[in-house]
């Protein structure tokens, strides 16, 4: 409990998860770590009194279940992309060869340009 009441759960969660490499679409391992700092509420109402540091995890008037609660920070922590720590793929694909270049195209109106600085 804190100095202002509130029943906190405080800790760390580590995984390793299996997600598909971005490079090569095979599985990698993709350690996640997440600190957890969470104040159990029973209403949305509760969250405004709580102090900035602390994430509401509302519990509503049943029993909370923690596991889920676990489940929940670390697909917070998921990262939005996967891949392997070491290049899974050639370098050469990395690339796309010659650097493009990109012609001026014509203005298309341009032939409206000459029409007003033509004499009437």
């Amino acid at each position: 409990m804190t100095e202002d009441r509130h029943r906190v759960v405080t800790g760390t969660a580590v995984a390793n998860v299996s997600q598909i490499c971005q490079r090569c679409l095979q599985p990698a391992a993709v350690p996640v770590h997440c600190d957890i700092s969470l104040a159990i509420i029973w209403s949305e109402e509760d969250m405004e009194a709580l102090p900035s540091h602390l994430d509401p995890w509302i519990t509503g008037e049943g029993a909370a279940d923690f596991y889920s609660m676990i489940e929940e920070e670390l697909l917070l922590n998921l990262p939005a992309v996967a891949y392997h720590e070491t290049l899974c793929i050639d370098e050469k694909l990395l690339t796309s060869g010659e650097p493009v270049v990109v012609k001026k195209a014509k203005n298309p109106f341009q032939v409206l340009e000459q029409l007003k600085s033509s004499p009437k």
